[in-house]
């Protein structure tokens, strides 16, 4: 039997296999690749952490932030979103009724747009713990049907600074002739403002455009009574659309589901609704409750309304319980209808709600939080009585309720104005922008001896540099000067 000459038969050298290789190599390469993939992230992580520290430590990751959230603050209209949001938290509030948008083709340009606002520049450098000039420019386009014209007014707001912004013009009064105009506006902070700055490299501010004008709204409301004798009788154990189809040939194209009418409203800033969970016909006899909601639809703010009436038809009256109603007859009559108009409390606690800072103050509210609440969607309520008929002929019909708003509007966009240096640095003449009353308060600050306007950095630096005139009169303000043996002495406080 031969034996067999296999190496480990014969305790010799066991030489690797291609496959052992193989997977030495592929792993070496695996942990290779994981090593270059975690040296990578740690570099990205160092090098964000880097910028991220180096940003918040110039304003620059501030600046970015804010210029993000003013784009989008410009660009995204959060009021639907909120209403929405505001029916999930509170499922037990009033419904809003908003009304049919009744859009003219030919009048589609009429309003107020901001079409642009621009700093020019954007970038500023700040001298001593003044502010420099801060320039911006918009655009603004107007246009009514109003004979008078529409008159707007414009104003400038700069985060953080308190001085006076000079606004030209500071009004323009559009012309009614139902075409768009449009003007341009120029925003200048005026010198000598003080302007808080956090002492960093780069300071970013919000300046903000306001368009204030003057709008109104027109509304109507179609209800459609029925005499109840003659409903009870031939339709009460019909379909819902029963006594349209059988006086009208259809249902009215307002009517929604469940028989509930929708109004209609003239395009504008605000979207005058009326309505009632009621469904239609009404019946002779009934009494429902009738709300009116004024809902924005443009970006902006309501700031007050001046008067609401409603024009109701000889057909129906308000039931003015004070408790239940927020209007009131005004005891005239337009034609045949008789006029309502909000009641005192209504106008200056529901409507008119001030929302200042100052107002609000110790009620736990933001000004966004108050605008919110109170300023978004506005609800006015009253019974509607609905009159016996007066004409036994007739036992169906058509009345419409007419609601007009006056009221005023502001519109707003916003831009970032970035300031770099911090107060009281930098600048080769901090003492410029100082006038004279100023620059004889301020220390290192002196007048020019020719024109008493301009204000200068002190060449002195102690009173030794004085001659014998400016140590008597001191302009520096080192304040323990005297001229003793020819020379201007600092004195030695014992």
């Amino acid at each position: 039997m031969v034996e067999g000459r296999g190496d480990s038969g014969r305790g010799g050298y066991n030489r690797p296999s291609s496959d052992a290789f193989s997977r030495f190599f592929g792993g070496l390469l695996v942990w290779s690749l994981r090593g270059i993939v975690v040296l990578i992230v740690l570099g990205l992580m160092v090098g964000v952490g880097f910028a991220a520290y180096r940003g918040s430590t110039t304003g620059a990751t501030e600046a970015w932030t804010s210029d993000l959230s003013v784009a989008l603050d410009n660009k995204v209209d959060t009021t639907p979103f909120l209403a929405w949001f505001d029916t999930i938290l509170n499922p037990a509030k009033a419904r809003t009724y908003k009304s049919i948008v009744e859009k003219n083709e030919d009048n589609d340009a009429l309003g107020v747009k901001i079409l642009k606002f621009e700093g020019t520049p954007t970038e500023y450098f700040m001298q001593g713990d003044v502010a420099p000039p801060i320039q911006s420019t918009a655009i603004v386009e107007a246009g009514s049907l109003d004979e008078k014209g529409t008159l707007v007014n414009f104003t400038c707001e700069l985060e953080d600074y308190s001085g006076d912004i000079e606004v030209l013009p500071a009004e323009r009064t559009f012309p009614g002739t139902g075409r768009p105009y449009s003007e341009t506006v120029f925003c200048t902070t005026l010198r000598g403002g003080p302007l808080s700055l956090q002492p960093r490299i780069l300071n970013t501010k919000k300046m903000t455009f306001n368009v204030l004008f003057d709008s109104l709204a027109i509304a109507h409301y179609d209800a459609y009574i029925m005499k109840r004798s003659h409903y009870e009788l031939a339709f009460s154990d019909k379909d819902d659309l029963a006594p349209f189809i059988h006086f009208l040939g259809s249902k009215p194209e307002k009517l929604g589901p469940g028989n509930i009418m929708q109004s209609r409203t003239t395009d504008g800033p605000i979207n005058l609704g009326m309505g009632t969970g009621n469904p239609q016909p009404f019946l002779d006899g009934d009494l429902v409750l009738f709300q009116v909601s004024l809902t924005p639809r443009w970006r902006g703010e309501l700031k007050y309304v001046r008067s609401l009436t409603l024009k109701v038809p000889p057909e129906i009256e308000l039931d003015e319980n004070p408790l239940f109603c927020d209007f009131e007859s005004t005891g005239e009559y337009e034609g045949e209808y008789k006029l309502y108009s909000l009641t005192d409390y209504a106008l200056n606690e529901k409507v008119n709600v001030d929302c200042s800072s100052e107002a609000i103050e110790g009620t736990g509210l933001s000004e966004a939080s108050c605008m919110e609440h109170f300023k978004t969607n506005l609800q006015l309520k009253c019974g509607l009585q609905i009159l016996p008929f007066v004409d036994d002929s007739t036992s169906f019909l058509r009345t419409p309720i007419e609601a007009e708003l006056d009221y005023v509007y502001e519109l707003d966009k916003s831009i970032n104005i970035k300031i770099r240096g911090a107060e009281g640095v930098g600048g080769d003449n901090p003492c410029a922008y100082y006038d004279e009353q100023e620059c004889m308060d301020k220390q290192m600050c002196e007048p020019n001896p020719e024109d008493v306007i301009e204000c200068s950095v002190c060449d002195e630096q102690r009173c030794e540099d004085y001659n014998e005139e400016d140590c008597a009169k001191d302009y520096c303000k080192f304040g323990s000067c005297s001229f003793d043996d020819g020379s201007c002495k600092t004195n030695v406080i014992s």
